[in-house]
C-alpha cells in the first residue's frame, strides 16, 4: 500500500493545477462508486409490486384485461 501511495503522490507532483481538480473529481467518484457498491440493498420483491394500481389501462377486471393483451396479437 506504500507503494501506491508514493506512486500518487509523484503522479501528483507534476501534474497542473487543472489536472489536480481533475484527479480530485475522480477521486470523489471512485470513492462514491465504491461506497454504493459496498452497501447493501436489501429490496423485497413486494417492494417491487403495484405501481399500476392507479393506472386506468390495468383498471377493471384482471381477467379481462388478460384476454385484452392476448387477443391484441390475433
Amino acid at each position: 500500500m506504500q507503494a501506491i501511495k508514493t506512486r500518487l503522490k509523484e503522479i501528483e507532483s507534476h501534474l497542473s493545477p487543472d489536472s489536480l481538480l481533475l484527479w480530485l473529481e475522480f477521486g470523489d467518484f471512485l470513492r462514491q462508486r465504491e461506497s454504493q457498491q459496498n452497501t447493501p440493498r436489501e429490496q423485497n420483491l413486494l417492494d417491487l409490486a403495484g405501481g399500476l394500481e392507479h393506472s386506468s389501462i390495468f383498471s377493471g377486471d384482471p381477467v379481462e384485461i388478460q384476454e385484452k393483451l392476448r387477443d391484441e396479437w390475433n
